[in-house]
């Protein structure tokens, strides 16, 4: 998945970083309901969530996740999860 209104000059603020995740688990229940779709739905929702992890090997701590899920590794930006903790430090 990918957010183009902002990711392409860095400007995403919170909800469009967190969008990606509401969107994703939206799709799932969206299969869940109409199964003709789900198989679809599976395999891309499995690709993105890969895309995902992979971007989790960054900072620190080598664990940090990015937020271009396109992007082979980590991105050096932080993902939403990890601006919530960042901030809070």
């Amino acid at each position: 998945m990918y957010e183009p209104s902002c990711m392409d000059n860095d400007s995403c603020n919170n909800d469009q970083r967190a969008f990606r995740s509401l969107f994703a688990r939206n799709l799932k229940l969206t299969g869940l309901v109409a199964s003709d779709v789900d198989d679809d739905l599976t395999k891309w929702l499995e690709s993105s969530a890969k895309a995902a992890a992979q971007s989790c090997s960054g900072g620190t701590d080598g664990i940090t996740c990015g937020q271009d899920w396109n992007h082979d590794g980590w991105d050096s930006k932080y993902g939403l999860a990890n601006l919530a903790t960042f901030a809070s430090n």
